[in-house]
């Protein structure tokens, strides 16, 4: 039976998450005090495709729905352009290993370019297209790793100040160390406050 064996550096892994609260922090402090900011929270549903390759000719795949939450903060440069950062859990599922059931649990954090269609007085489409540098817990030990990141969605804006967004998004591969992969993508459904 095939031994795995999860190296993972503590320091480096504090070190990241540091920096990327820093940077979540900066914009959030940068959005707040321009016109064109705005914070959101979505809940939705994600589906997390994983694969265990416990030899060449045997692989286990299995297919989950897990509840994934999102919070962000993005800023509009104008009508049509902005940037968006934010933060996804992507929900906790079964993974088969050798001879026993693990924990996946992967997290996000994003920062991505956007583009907006307005598509009448309170409709917009949108897309968004990025980088995302995922966690993601396996049976208690960590692994990182950085994927490009691809979203798109429809807002109806409620008032000036409040918007209601339905959205797909790809992050790819959360976990991309062989024996193991998984990809995940979410569904969801939020409100947006602009400020």
């Amino acid at each position: 039976m095939p031994t795995i064996l999860f190296n993972y550096s503590t320091d480096n892994m504090k070190l990241k998450l540091i920096i990327a609260t820093g940077a979540a922090l900066g914009l959030f402090t940068t959005f707040a005090h321009a016109d064109g900011g705005y914070a959101g929270l979505s809940v939705g549903s994600a589906e997390q495709k994983k694969s265990f390759e416990f030899s060449s000719t045997n692989i286990s795949r299995t297919k989950d729905t897990t509840t994934a939450f999102k919070l962000l903060v993005g800023y509009q440069y104008n009508p049509t352009f902005g940037v968006e950062a934010g933060w996804v859990h992507h929900g906790s599922s079964d993974l088969p290993l050798s001879g026993r059931i693990a924990s996946l649990k992967p997290e996000s954090f994003y920062a991505a370019g956007t583009a907006t269609l307005p598509l009448g007085n309170q409709f917009s489409l949108f897309g968004k297209l990025g980088l995302a540098n995922h966690r993601t817990d396996i049976d208690g030990s960590n692994k990182t790793n950085t994927q490009a990141f691809a979203g798109v969605g429809l807002s109806y804006a409620f008032t000036q100040m409040v918007s209601g967004v339905v959205e797909y998004e790809d992050f790819g591969k959360v976990a991309d160390e062989q024996p193991i992969t998984a990809k995940s993508r979410v569904v969801s459904v939020g409100l947006r406050v602009a400020f």
